[in-house]
């Protein structure tokens, strides 16, 4: 019996976790012709098929993904979220071996007046039909106009991976004047909580289990407490794997844990 059917290859380590977990490459026929109580693994293409097919089915399903921190200079890290896009279960009690390994130096950052507002990538829109960014950039400000004055600033993702990396970094471009960051499910949102700017998430992001805040709460969002935020960290390093971690076996230990 096999632990779970895969599809995705070597898209984000799908091999490497398929060869560590006891699970099986399928095909996207056989996965959704095969038996239910099997739970599918994915990443990349066939993404909203599979999702829709294992809500339909009621079928566990783990989702493969960029991890959240530690990607750098490469992209070195995978999330394993379980029945979800991304970890938004309410934070496990963890210790912060994983967290303390990466070796992340965080810096709080003074609140400001102004809102940031992330779009989502241009995938990501396309494959949950979001509209095109203008039309969502456009809706989320109309709403945030509802409940605040405040000034707000749109932040774009900047095309090169370089660029978001050195030379136009989204730190340094909410430091100094941001109330807060509303967006998606970027990555982006999950920095802006480490350097203790508050964040609203409209879609489905590891962030909700620290702020789970709605845009009509804009006025009353406060930093989350110093100790939850720790972890939360915590938490979140226990849900995203080096390559090595998903073959050996160690995320399938971590996550059944």
């Amino acid at each position: 019996m096999y632990n779970f059917y895969c599809i995705g290859g070597k898209k984000y380590g799908c091999d490497s976790f398929t060869e560590g977990s006891n699970g099986k490459i399928v095909s996207v026929d056989e996965s959704l012709n095969s038996n239910f109580s099997v739970p599918l693994c994915w990443a990349g293409s066939y993404k909203n098929l599979l999702h829709d097919h294992c809500l339909e089915k009621n079928r566990k399903f783990f989702n493969l993904d960029t991890g959240y921190f530690g990607n750098i200079k490469r992209k070195e890290f995978i999330r394993v979220s379980v029945n979800n896009f991304q970890n938004c279960d309410p934070i496990v009690n963890r210790a912060n071996d994983r967290w303390d390994q990466l070796n992340i130096s965080m810096t709080s950052l003074a609140r400001g007046s102004s809102i940031v507002v992330v779009p989502p990538d241009p995938k990501k829109l396309n494959s949950l039909k979001l509209g095109s960014e203008e039309e969502w950039v456009n809706n989320i400000v109309s709403n945030i106009k509802k409940y605040t004055d405040r000034p707000i600033r749109v932040r774009y993702r900047p095309l090169s991976r370089s660029d978001r990396i050195v030379s136009d970094r989204f730190y340094d471009y909410i430091a100094g004047n941001t109330w807060c960051v509303i967006g998606h499910s970027s990555n982006a949102l999950v920095e802006a909580a480490m350097a203790d700017i508050p964040v609203i998430s409209v879609g489905v992001s590891a962030v909700k289990s620290l702020y789970n805040y709605k845009i009509e709460d804009i006025e009353q969002i406060e930093v989350a407490d110093t100790s939850l935020k720790q972890a939360w960290l915590n938490h979140l390093s226990y849900s995203q794997f080096t390559l090595e971690e998903l073959r050996s076996g160690v995320a399938w230990k971590l996550l059944s844990s």
